[in-house]
Protein backbone atom coordinates (compact mmCIF):
# COMPACT_ATOMS: atom_id res chain seq x y z
CA UNK A 1 0.00 0.00 0.00
CA UNK A 2 1.27 3.36 -0.82
CA UNK A 3 3.07 5.50 2.25
CA UNK A 4 2.86 9.52 2.39
CA UNK A 5 6.34 11.01 2.64
CA UNK A 6 8.09 14.08 3.97
CA UNK A 7 8.27 17.09 1.69
CA UNK A 8 12.00 18.57 2.50
CA UNK A 9 13.47 21.75 2.72
CA UNK A 10 16.84 23.36 2.88
CA UNK A 11 18.00 26.85 2.63
CA UNK A 12 21.26 25.81 1.60
CA UNK A 13 20.47 22.62 -0.38
CA UNK A 14 17.32 22.74 -2.56
CA UNK A 15 16.87 19.10 -4.23
CA UNK A 16 15.12 17.29 -7.17
CA UNK A 17 12.34 15.41 -4.20
CA UNK A 18 9.75 14.60 -6.55
CA UNK A 19 11.72 12.27 -8.66
CA UNK A 20 12.26 10.54 -5.54
CA UNK A 21 8.23 9.94 -5.22
CA UNK A 22 7.97 7.34 -7.54
CA UNK A 23 10.40 5.64 -6.49
CA UNK A 24 9.41 5.73 -2.75
CA UNK A 25 5.68 5.05 -3.35
CA UNK A 26 5.86 1.48 -3.19
CA UNK A 27 6.88 1.36 0.48
CA UNK A 28 10.13 0.10 -0.88
CA UNK A 29 12.18 3.25 -0.36
CA UNK A 30 11.14 5.70 1.99
CA UNK A 31 11.48 9.20 2.57
CA UNK A 32 14.91 10.77 2.51
CA UNK A 33 16.97 13.82 3.85
CA UNK A 34 19.93 15.50 2.44
CA UNK A 35 23.60 16.24 3.28
CA UNK A 36 22.86 19.91 4.11
CA UNK A 37 23.82 22.14 7.32
CA UNK A 38 21.63 20.77 10.56
CA UNK A 39 21.46 24.31 11.72
CA UNK A 40 19.22 24.81 8.40
CA UNK A 41 17.56 21.49 7.52
CA UNK A 42 14.10 20.90 8.36
CA UNK A 43 11.88 17.99 7.55
CA UNK A 44 8.36 18.90 7.38
CA UNK A 45 5.43 16.12 7.94
CA UNK A 46 2.95 15.38 5.09
CA UNK A 47 -0.59 14.60 5.80
CA UNK A 48 -2.63 12.16 3.70
CA UNK A 49 -4.51 13.79 1.08
CA UNK A 50 -7.43 14.55 0.72
CA UNK A 51 -9.99 12.09 -1.45
CA UNK A 52 -10.76 8.21 -1.26
CA UNK A 53 -8.81 5.07 -1.17
CA UNK A 54 -9.64 1.54 -2.33
CA UNK A 55 -7.51 -1.25 -2.01
CA UNK A 56 -7.77 -4.60 -2.73
CA UNK A 57 -5.21 -8.30 -1.73
CA UNK A 58 -5.45 -11.61 -2.24
CA UNK A 59 -3.05 -14.16 -0.51
CA UNK A 60 -2.28 -18.10 -0.81
CA UNK A 61 -1.68 -18.08 2.67
CA UNK A 62 -1.06 -14.65 5.04
CA UNK A 63 2.73 -14.18 4.95
CA UNK A 64 4.21 -14.67 8.50
CA UNK A 65 7.28 -12.42 7.44
CA UNK A 66 6.16 -8.62 6.71
CA UNK A 67 9.45 -8.13 7.58
CA UNK A 68 10.23 -9.23 4.29
CA UNK A 69 7.69 -7.95 2.67
CA UNK A 70 6.21 -4.76 4.28
CA UNK A 71 3.19 -4.73 1.64
CA UNK A 72 1.84 -7.78 2.63
CA UNK A 73 -1.73 -7.69 4.07
CA UNK A 74 -1.98 -9.64 7.55
CA UNK A 75 -5.11 -11.33 6.36
CA UNK A 76 -5.50 -14.23 3.50
CA UNK A 77 -7.54 -11.67 1.68
CA UNK A 78 -8.27 -8.11 2.34
CA UNK A 79 -10.69 -5.01 0.91
CA UNK A 80 -9.61 -1.44 2.66
CA UNK A 81 -12.04 1.67 1.95
CA UNK A 82 -11.36 5.20 2.99
CA UNK A 83 -11.84 8.46 2.86
CA UNK A 84 -9.91 11.43 4.09
CA UNK A 85 -10.68 15.43 4.82
CA UNK A 86 -8.72 17.21 5.97
CA UNK A 87 -8.07 21.71 5.70
CA UNK A 88 -4.43 23.75 6.11
CA UNK A 89 -4.66 22.37 10.34
CA UNK A 90 -7.24 19.48 11.04
CA UNK A 91 -7.78 16.48 9.44
CA UNK A 92 -9.69 13.37 9.48
CA UNK A 93 -9.43 9.73 8.22
CA UNK A 94 -11.70 6.85 7.46
CA UNK A 95 -10.68 3.70 6.61
CA UNK A 96 -12.25 0.10 7.30
CA UNK A 97 -11.08 -3.28 6.25
CA UNK A 98 -12.59 -6.93 6.10
CA UNK A 99 -9.87 -9.15 6.76
CA UNK A 100 -10.59 -12.66 5.43
CA UNK A 101 -9.38 -15.29 6.80
CA UNK A 102 -7.57 -13.89 9.36
CA UNK A 103 -4.05 -15.07 10.45
CA UNK A 104 -3.34 -17.78 13.15
CA UNK A 105 -0.51 -18.37 14.59
CA UNK A 106 1.55 -21.19 14.76
CA UNK A 107 -0.10 -21.85 18.41
CA UNK A 108 -3.64 -21.32 16.95
CA UNK A 109 -3.63 -17.64 18.19
CA UNK A 110 -6.33 -15.61 15.79
CA UNK A 111 -7.03 -11.82 14.99
CA UNK A 112 -10.96 -12.46 15.78
CA UNK A 113 -11.85 -8.99 14.63
CA UNK A 114 -12.81 -9.29 10.89
CA UNK A 115 -13.25 -5.84 10.49
CA UNK A 116 -10.27 -3.51 11.40
CA UNK A 117 -10.29 0.02 11.71
CA UNK A 118 -6.76 0.59 11.05
CA UNK A 119 -5.69 3.61 9.75
CA UNK A 120 -8.43 5.76 11.02
CA UNK A 121 -7.02 8.75 12.83
CA UNK A 122 -8.28 12.22 13.14
CA UNK A 123 -5.64 15.21 13.96
CA UNK A 124 -4.94 19.11 14.42
CA UNK A 125 -1.84 20.74 14.22
CA UNK A 126 -0.88 23.26 16.96
CA UNK A 127 1.97 25.17 16.22
CA UNK A 128 4.19 23.25 15.31
CA UNK A 129 2.85 19.73 17.26
CA UNK A 130 0.39 17.46 15.68
CA UNK A 131 -2.15 15.90 18.27
CA UNK A 132 -3.98 12.61 16.82
CA UNK A 133 -6.20 10.33 17.71
CA UNK A 134 -6.53 6.80 16.45
CA UNK A 135 -4.81 4.05 14.53
CA UNK A 136 -1.71 5.21 13.73
CA UNK A 137 0.95 2.81 12.57
CA UNK A 138 4.33 3.55 13.82
CA UNK A 139 8.07 2.38 13.13
CA UNK A 140 11.11 3.37 15.72
CA UNK A 141 14.04 1.78 13.85
CA UNK A 142 17.62 3.64 13.57
CA UNK A 143 17.64 6.92 11.33
CA UNK A 144 13.46 7.16 11.50
CA UNK A 145 11.81 10.44 11.76
CA UNK A 146 8.08 9.79 12.31
CA UNK A 147 6.14 7.02 12.85
CA UNK A 148 5.51 5.29 9.79
CA UNK A 149 8.45 5.57 7.32
CA UNK A 150 12.02 5.15 7.87
CA UNK A 151 14.66 7.89 6.57
CA UNK A 152 18.11 8.29 6.00
CA UNK A 153 19.96 11.36 5.27
CA UNK A 154 21.36 10.72 1.83
CA UNK A 155 19.95 12.27 -1.02
CA UNK A 156 22.85 13.26 -3.55
CA UNK A 157 21.25 15.32 -6.95
CA UNK A 158 24.31 14.84 -9.70
CA UNK A 159 23.86 11.92 -9.55
CA UNK A 160 21.09 11.90 -6.94
CA UNK A 161 21.89 8.75 -5.24
CA UNK A 162 19.15 7.24 -2.76
CA UNK A 163 19.34 4.73 0.40
CA UNK A 164 16.49 3.80 2.42
CA UNK A 165 16.23 1.10 5.23
CA UNK A 166 14.91 -1.88 3.39
CA UNK A 167 13.83 -3.79 5.85
CA UNK A 168 10.47 -1.64 7.97
CA UNK A 169 11.09 -3.35 11.59
CA UNK A 170 12.34 -2.64 14.63
CA UNK A 171 13.26 -3.85 17.62
CA UNK A 172 11.52 -1.83 20.14
CA UNK A 173 8.09 -0.75 17.96
CA UNK A 174 8.06 -1.66 14.31
CA UNK A 175 4.71 -2.63 11.55
CA UNK A 176 4.36 -6.63 12.45
CA UNK A 177 1.45 -6.14 15.04
CA UNK A 178 -1.95 -4.19 13.79
CA UNK A 179 -1.79 -0.57 15.48
CA UNK A 180 -2.87 0.09 18.71
CA UNK A 181 -5.24 2.67 18.76
CA UNK A 182 -3.97 5.75 20.92
CA UNK A 183 -3.96 9.30 21.30
CA UNK A 184 -0.56 10.89 20.55
CA UNK A 185 1.45 13.96 19.89
CA UNK A 186 4.38 14.91 17.69
CA UNK A 187 6.58 17.86 15.92
CA UNK A 188 5.34 19.05 12.48
CA UNK A 189 8.65 19.87 11.06
CA UNK A 190 11.69 18.24 12.35
CA UNK A 191 14.12 21.22 13.06
CA UNK A 192 16.76 22.56 15.40
CA UNK A 193 15.80 24.14 18.64
CA UNK A 194 16.46 28.14 18.39
CA UNK A 195 17.78 27.98 22.20
CA UNK A 196 21.67 28.19 21.97
CA UNK A 197 22.86 25.56 24.31
CA UNK A 198 20.54 22.94 22.47
CA UNK A 199 20.86 24.27 18.70
CA UNK A 200 23.86 22.17 18.68
CA UNK A 201 21.84 19.40 18.29
CA UNK A 202 20.59 19.70 14.95
CA UNK A 203 17.03 19.29 14.06
CA UNK A 204 15.29 16.93 16.63
CA UNK A 205 11.79 15.29 16.38
CA UNK A 206 10.04 13.79 19.77
CA UNK A 207 6.59 11.52 19.75
CA UNK A 208 4.60 10.27 22.57
CA UNK A 209 1.61 8.34 22.84
CA UNK A 210 -0.38 6.49 25.13
CA UNK A 211 -3.16 3.49 23.74
CA UNK A 212 -5.08 1.11 25.41
CA UNK A 213 -4.52 -2.88 24.17
CA UNK A 214 -7.29 -5.60 23.53
CA UNK A 215 -9.49 -7.13 26.01
CA UNK A 216 -8.70 -10.90 25.11
CA UNK A 217 -5.51 -11.12 26.43
CA UNK A 218 -4.28 -14.33 28.76
CA UNK A 219 -2.39 -12.46 31.19
CA UNK A 220 -3.63 -8.88 31.09
CA UNK A 221 -6.84 -7.46 29.60
CA UNK A 222 -7.18 -3.75 28.71
CA UNK A 223 -3.58 -2.84 29.82
CA UNK A 224 -2.59 0.75 28.60
CA UNK A 225 0.59 1.32 26.05
CA UNK A 226 2.76 4.48 26.35
CA UNK A 227 5.84 5.46 24.10
CA UNK A 228 8.32 8.00 23.75
CA UNK A 229 11.26 8.59 20.93
CA UNK A 230 13.38 11.64 20.49
CA UNK A 231 15.46 11.82 17.18
CA UNK A 232 18.28 14.32 17.30
CA UNK A 233 20.68 14.86 13.97
CA UNK A 234 23.83 16.69 15.32
CA UNK A 235 25.63 16.12 12.37
CA UNK A 236 24.39 15.95 8.09
CA UNK A 237 25.65 12.05 8.53
CA UNK A 238 24.58 11.20 11.82
CA UNK A 239 21.19 10.49 13.23
CA UNK A 240 20.75 9.49 16.65
CA UNK A 241 17.36 8.14 18.95
CA UNK A 242 16.02 6.90 21.97
CA UNK A 243 13.13 5.55 23.04
CA UNK A 244 10.82 3.81 25.53
CA UNK A 245 7.45 2.05 25.63
CA UNK A 246 5.28 0.36 28.63
CA UNK A 247 2.44 -1.85 29.50
CA UNK A 248 0.94 -1.09 32.88
CA UNK A 249 -2.50 -1.05 34.21
CA UNK A 250 -5.19 -3.28 33.05
CA UNK A 251 -7.05 -5.99 34.87
CA UNK A 252 -5.13 -9.69 35.82
CA UNK A 253 -7.65 -12.05 37.16
CA UNK A 254 -10.12 -10.44 36.81
CA UNK A 255 -8.58 -7.58 39.58
CA UNK A 256 -7.66 -3.90 38.38
CA UNK A 257 -4.21 -3.14 38.91
CA UNK A 258 -2.59 -0.31 40.06
CA UNK A 259 -3.54 2.58 37.52
CA UNK A 260 -3.63 6.49 38.54
CA UNK A 261 -0.67 9.13 38.61
CA UNK A 262 1.53 7.73 40.99
CA UNK A 263 1.59 4.57 38.79
CA UNK A 264 2.63 6.64 36.08
CA UNK A 265 5.20 8.33 37.76
CA UNK A 266 6.92 5.24 39.18
CA UNK A 267 6.87 3.83 35.31
CA UNK A 268 8.67 6.73 34.18
CA UNK A 269 10.88 7.07 36.96
CA UNK A 270 11.98 3.30 36.49
CA UNK A 271 10.27 2.25 40.12
CA UNK A 272 9.18 -1.66 39.13
CA UNK A 273 11.60 -3.73 40.92
CA UNK A 274 9.59 -6.10 43.41
CA UNK A 275 11.90 -6.00 46.46
CA UNK A 276 13.90 -3.19 45.55
CA UNK A 277 11.37 -0.02 44.32
CA UNK A 278 8.07 -1.86 44.06
CA UNK A 279 5.65 -4.20 45.44
CA UNK A 280 4.33 -6.99 43.48
CA UNK A 281 0.58 -5.39 44.26
CA UNK A 282 2.02 -1.97 42.53
CA UNK A 283 4.58 -3.03 39.94
CA UNK A 284 3.53 -0.83 37.11
CA UNK A 285 3.92 -3.22 34.07
CA UNK A 286 6.41 -4.07 31.58
CA UNK A 287 8.70 -1.66 29.92
CA UNK A 288 11.47 -1.71 27.17
CA UNK A 289 14.30 0.94 26.27
CA UNK A 290 16.82 1.59 23.92
CA UNK A 291 18.87 3.43 21.70
CA UNK A 292 19.83 3.88 17.86
CA UNK A 293 21.67 5.19 15.42
CA UNK A 294 22.39 5.57 11.19
CA UNK A 295 25.68 6.70 9.71
CA UNK A 296 25.93 7.95 6.34
CA UNK A 297 29.17 8.15 4.49
CA UNK A 298 29.81 12.07 3.97
CA UNK A 299 32.06 11.57 0.83
CA UNK A 300 30.01 11.15 -2.15
CA UNK A 301 32.56 8.45 -3.88
CA UNK A 302 31.93 5.99 -0.73
CA UNK A 303 28.31 5.12 -0.63
CA UNK A 304 27.73 3.29 2.57
CA UNK A 305 25.42 4.09 5.71
CA UNK A 306 25.57 2.04 8.99
CA UNK A 307 23.12 2.09 11.42
CA UNK A 308 21.96 -0.16 15.07
CA UNK A 309 19.55 -0.54 17.57
CA UNK A 310 20.10 -1.74 21.26
CA UNK A 311 17.64 -2.23 23.55
CA UNK A 312 17.13 -3.56 27.22
CA UNK A 313 14.77 -5.83 28.02
CA UNK A 314 15.60 -3.96 32.36
CA UNK A 315 17.68 -1.50 33.28
CA UNK A 316 20.17 -1.02 36.20
CA UNK A 317 21.01 2.45 37.69
CA UNK A 318 18.58 3.97 35.11
CA UNK A 319 19.98 2.50 32.13
CA UNK A 320 18.66 -0.36 29.88
CA UNK A 321 20.64 -3.55 30.75
CA UNK A 322 19.83 -7.17 29.37
CA UNK A 323 20.06 -6.11 25.28
CA UNK A 324 19.05 -7.29 22.36
CA UNK A 325 20.72 -6.16 19.07
CA UNK A 326 19.81 -5.34 15.58
CA UNK A 327 22.83 -3.96 13.17
CA UNK A 328 22.51 -2.94 9.24
CA UNK A 329 24.51 -2.02 6.20
CA UNK A 330 24.02 -0.34 3.17
CA UNK A 331 25.36 0.78 -0.31
CA UNK A 332 23.19 1.97 -3.17
CA UNK A 333 24.30 3.26 -6.17
CA UNK A 334 22.49 4.30 -9.90
CA UNK A 335 22.81 2.24 -12.87
CA UNK A 336 21.35 3.41 -16.08
CA UNK A 337 18.67 5.38 -14.23
CA UNK A 338 18.00 2.50 -11.86
CA UNK A 339 18.63 3.72 -8.59
CA UNK A 340 19.54 0.81 -6.55
CA UNK A 341 20.27 0.20 -2.68
CA UNK A 342 21.35 -3.17 -1.34
CA UNK A 343 21.29 -4.14 2.95
CA UNK A 344 22.53 -6.75 4.69
CA UNK A 345 20.90 -6.87 8.25
CA UNK A 346 21.76 -8.89 11.64
CA UNK A 347 19.27 -9.55 14.36
CA UNK A 348 19.52 -11.16 17.93
CA UNK A 349 16.93 -10.80 20.13
CA UNK A 350 18.32 -13.02 23.16
CA UNK A 351 18.83 -11.10 26.22
CA UNK A 352 22.69 -10.39 27.02
CA UNK A 353 23.29 -11.24 23.12
CA UNK A 354 26.92 -10.89 23.54
CA UNK A 355 27.24 -13.33 26.31
CA UNK A 356 28.55 -16.88 25.54
CA UNK A 357 24.82 -18.08 26.33
CA UNK A 358 22.29 -15.55 26.32
CA UNK A 359 19.69 -15.30 28.48
CA UNK A 360 17.07 -16.98 26.83
CA UNK A 361 13.23 -16.90 27.61
CA UNK A 362 13.57 -13.06 28.49
CA UNK A 363 13.22 -10.53 25.63
CA UNK A 364 9.66 -9.42 24.90
CA UNK A 365 8.19 -10.67 28.03
CA UNK A 366 8.21 -10.42 32.15
CA UNK A 367 6.69 -10.99 35.33
CA UNK A 368 3.30 -9.73 34.69
CA UNK A 369 2.93 -9.75 31.11
CA UNK A 370 4.54 -12.92 30.57
CA UNK A 371 1.71 -15.15 28.96
CA UNK A 372 1.03 -12.73 25.67
CA UNK A 373 3.86 -10.66 26.72
CA UNK A 374 4.54 -7.77 24.31
CA UNK A 375 2.47 -8.68 21.94
CA UNK A 376 -1.08 -7.12 20.26
CA UNK A 377 -3.75 -9.18 19.20
CA UNK A 378 -1.32 -12.14 18.52
CA UNK A 379 1.87 -10.40 16.83
CA UNK A 380 4.89 -9.25 18.44
CA UNK A 381 4.77 -5.57 18.53
CA UNK A 382 8.92 -5.62 18.06
CA UNK A 383 11.08 -7.13 15.84
CA UNK A 384 8.50 -10.23 13.69
CA UNK A 385 10.95 -12.74 15.12
CA UNK A 386 10.30 -13.00 18.37
CA UNK A 387 12.46 -13.50 21.07
CA UNK A 388 15.59 -15.61 20.71
CA UNK A 389 16.05 -15.19 17.11
CA UNK A 390 19.67 -14.75 15.72
CA UNK A 391 19.06 -14.46 12.06
CA UNK A 392 20.91 -13.00 8.99
CA UNK A 393 19.73 -10.99 6.20
CA UNK A 394 20.35 -9.57 2.67
CA UNK A 395 17.90 -7.53 0.71
CA UNK A 396 18.79 -5.66 -2.49
CA UNK A 397 15.93 -3.29 -4.62
CA UNK A 398 16.00 -0.82 -7.17
CA UNK A 399 14.07 0.83 -9.58
CA UNK A 400 13.69 0.16 -12.95
CA UNK A 401 12.67 3.02 -15.21
CA UNK A 402 9.12 2.26 -16.72
CA UNK A 403 9.40 -1.14 -15.42
CA UNK A 404 7.94 -0.42 -11.55
CA UNK A 405 10.05 -1.08 -8.34
CA UNK A 406 11.85 -4.38 -7.73
CA UNK A 407 12.90 -6.25 -4.24
CA UNK A 408 14.53 -9.17 -3.77
CA UNK A 409 15.43 -10.39 -0.03
CA UNK A 410 16.39 -13.24 2.01
CA UNK A 411 17.16 -14.47 5.71
CA UNK A 412 18.39 -17.47 7.16
CA UNK A 413 18.85 -18.38 10.87
CA UNK A 414 17.46 -19.42 14.12
CA UNK A 415 14.63 -18.61 16.32
CA UNK A 416 12.51 -19.42 19.81
CA UNK A 417 16.30 -20.86 20.39
CA UNK A 418 15.58 -21.21 24.25
CA UNK A 419 12.51 -21.68 26.17
CA UNK A 420 9.57 -22.69 24.39
CA UNK A 421 7.34 -19.85 23.46
CA UNK A 422 3.57 -21.08 23.92
CA UNK A 423 2.46 -18.12 22.13
CA UNK A 424 5.13 -17.51 19.75
CA UNK A 425 3.95 -16.58 16.29
CA UNK A 426 6.23 -17.87 13.87
CA UNK A 427 6.86 -21.51 16.06
CA UNK A 428 6.40 -22.79 19.93
CA UNK A 429 9.69 -24.43 19.93
CA UNK A 430 13.52 -24.02 18.58
CA UNK A 431 13.77 -23.97 14.85
CA UNK A 432 15.87 -23.20 11.97
CA UNK A 433 14.46 -20.44 9.72
CA UNK A 434 14.90 -20.34 5.80
CA UNK A 435 13.04 -17.44 3.37
CA UNK A 436 13.07 -15.70 0.24
CA UNK A 437 10.66 -13.09 -1.25
CA UNK A 438 10.66 -11.38 -4.63
CA UNK A 439 8.12 -7.96 -5.07
CA UNK A 440 7.18 -5.78 -7.68
CA UNK A 441 4.74 -2.62 -7.42
CA UNK A 442 3.60 0.03 -10.21
CA UNK A 443 1.67 2.50 -11.45
CA UNK A 444 0.35 5.92 -9.39
CA UNK A 445 -3.67 4.98 -9.43
CA UNK A 446 -4.02 1.84 -9.66
CA UNK A 447 -0.92 0.95 -8.22
CA UNK A 448 -0.28 -2.45 -8.17
CA UNK A 449 2.18 -4.55 -6.11
CA UNK A 450 2.74 -8.53 -6.06
CA UNK A 451 5.32 -10.90 -4.36
CA UNK A 452 6.11 -14.73 -4.45
CA UNK A 453 8.14 -16.09 -1.62
CA UNK A 454 8.98 -19.53 0.53
CA UNK A 455 9.36 -19.94 3.80
CA UNK A 456 10.82 -23.09 5.52
CA UNK A 457 10.48 -23.43 9.32
CA UNK A 458 12.05 -26.98 10.91
CA UNK A 459 11.70 -27.55 14.32
CA UNK A 460 14.68 -29.14 16.30
CA UNK A 461 12.15 -31.73 17.34
CA UNK A 462 11.13 -32.87 14.08
CA UNK A 463 7.75 -30.75 13.49
CA UNK A 464 7.26 -28.56 10.52
CA UNK A 465 5.91 -25.14 11.12
CA UNK A 466 6.11 -23.51 8.01
CA UNK A 467 7.43 -25.32 4.56
CA UNK A 468 6.66 -23.95 1.52
CA UNK A 469 5.79 -21.33 -1.13
CA UNK A 470 3.29 -18.36 -1.22
CA UNK A 471 2.39 -15.55 -3.69
CA UNK A 472 0.47 -12.43 -3.30
CA UNK A 473 -1.19 -9.23 -5.55
CA UNK A 474 -2.94 -6.06 -4.26
CA UNK A 475 -4.20 -3.07 -6.18
CA UNK A 476 -4.78 0.56 -4.52
CA UNK A 477 -6.90 3.07 -5.99
CA UNK A 478 -6.82 6.94 -4.94
CA UNK A 479 -9.09 9.83 -6.33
Amino acid sequence: MALDFFALATRKSPIRHAAFRGFAASGMFLPLTVLADPATAQVTLEEPPAGYHLSLSGATDAPRLRWLDPDAPRAQGEVTLGRTWRDEFCGLSLQATLAVEPEVSATGRRDGQAVRADGTQAWCHVGNWRWSLGWEERNWGPGEFRGESRASPLLQTDPWRASSLLHVDSLLLGKNARPVPAMGVRRVEMKPSPWPVLKWLGPWQFEAFLGRMEGDRQDVTHPLFFGARLVVQPRPWLTLGAARTAQFCGKQDGVSRSCNFETFTDLLLGNDNPGIDATPENEPGNQMAGFDFRVVSPWRGLPLAFDGQLVGEDESGYWPTKLIAQFGAETFGEVRGAPWVARVEYVNTACSWTREVPRFGCAYRQGIFDTEGYRHRGRGMGHGLEQDADVWSVALAAAIPGRGDWRVSAAKGRIVRGSADDQGFLSAAAADLQAVTLAWSGGQSPRWSAAAGWLDLQRDDGGIVDDGAYARVSVDWKW
